[in-house]
């Protein structure tokens, strides 16, 4: 094992991670340096899906206005129904968007650690 892969490792962690090479049938240097580069990389994906979900909201305000615009000319009309199946598709779609939307900022704080210190998140890593 390398002195600076060693350097912050206790006993524990650098048998850990010995073992771990051992089993994969690579050396200890080569497996850190694996899960050390793999760390932005898993940073960059994890913030890359936050864009999905800011064209998810767009397109969600988009269609609530298309709705409420729908719903008021049908309302002046006397066409409207209380029951019109729109809503069940706004409410549901407002459920996956919420819930998409907190699992990515509850991943935040990975997401930096992976990009700021990425020797932490492979600490992590191995002790999973």
């Amino acid at each position: 094992m390398k002195q600076e892969i060693a350097v912050g490792l206790n006993k524990e962690t650098a048998d850990l991670l010995r073992d771990l090479a051992s089993k994969i049938g690579v050396t200890v240097d080569h497996l850190w340096g694996v899960l050390v580069k793999q760390a932005p990389i898993y940073g960059w994906t994890i913030l890359s899906l936050g864009i999905p979900l800011l064209f998810g909201w767009i397109f969600w305000f988009r269609w609530l206005g298309w709705l409420e615009r729908t719903i008021n000319s049908k309302k002046e009309k006397h066409q409207y129904y209380e029951s019109d199946p729109h809503y069940v598709g706004a409410v549901v779609s407002a459920i996956l968007l919420v819930t998409g939307t907190l699992i990515w900022v509850f991943n935040l704080p990975t997401v930096f650690g992976c990009l700021f210190n990425p020797e932490y998140w492979a600490l992590k890593q191995i002790w999973k």
